[in-house]
């Protein structure tokens, strides 16, 4: 009966493992989506205070 123990815990170990490398490989995927648009929001809000640094500029030379 031991015997028959082993294999069914070494079948349940490869599950588990298996289910959580996928688990893993989701997660790495979803944090590099966050990663790629953060990246993005840096950018735009990098434009912004570029922008943002023309305006106050362009009205000091008016005013």
């Amino acid at each position: 009966m031991q015997a028959q123990g082993l294999p069914y815990l070494e079948s349940e170990i490869d599950q588990l493992s298996t289910t959580t490398n996928e688990g893993i490989n989701d997660d790495v995927e979803e944090v590099a989506g966050v990663s790629e648009y953060l990246t993005a929001l840096d950018h735009v809000v990098g434009k912004l205070k570029d922008i943002a640094f023309l305006n106050q500029s362009n009205d000091r030379s008016i005013g």
